[in-house]
């Protein structure tokens, strides 16, 4: 198992399915990150995006039938890279993220932490330095489909 080889990252993830979030949020936790929101709908993690203290995120491309680009327009614009997850690959990308990280479905823990190694030093040419970003304790954000949770 590769560990993080930097300090630690707080990680957004979103994925309608639920198995694959927590296989993703169990992964992030053995590689010694934090995930402080996950998300099965675009409305909440539209949300995490906008207010959430991230250092990356995880997006898989379609949420519900609904193409998660606003969001990853949003982490772009605050200078969060992210990561698209999918069974298509590159071939799932409009042309405005042809550039983007890609962790191709199925994939297992070490091609995560390669793809995180890759997204986080292409963040660190572009921009401040996130090795040392985690200042506060994370924040853990849900979102869950059963009635009555948010």
């Amino acid at each position: 198992m590769l560990q993080a080889a930097f300090a630690p990252l707080r990680f957004m993830i979103l994925d309608d399915e639920i198995i694959v979030a927590l296989d993703l949020e169990h992964m992030l936790t053995d590689l010694g990150h934090f995930v402080v929101g996950t998300a099965n709908r675009m409305e909440h993690g539209m949300k995490i995006a906008q207010e959430s203290g991230l250092d990356m995120a995880i997006l898989d491309i379609n949420v519900r039938g609904v193409l998660s680009f606003p969001i990853a327009e949003v982490l772009r614009s605050r200078d969060v890279p992210f990561i698209f997850a999918s069974g298509y690959g590159q071939r799932g990308l409009i042309d405005a993220f042809r550039d983007a990280h890609v962790l191709t479905k199925p994939f297992d823990m070490d091609g995560l932490a390669r793809m995180v190694a890759q997204a986080r030093g292409s963040r660190n040419r572009q921009g401040p330095d996130i090795h040392n970003s985690l200042t506060a304790p994370p924040i853990v954000v849900r979102n869950s489909d059963r009635p009555g949770t948010t």
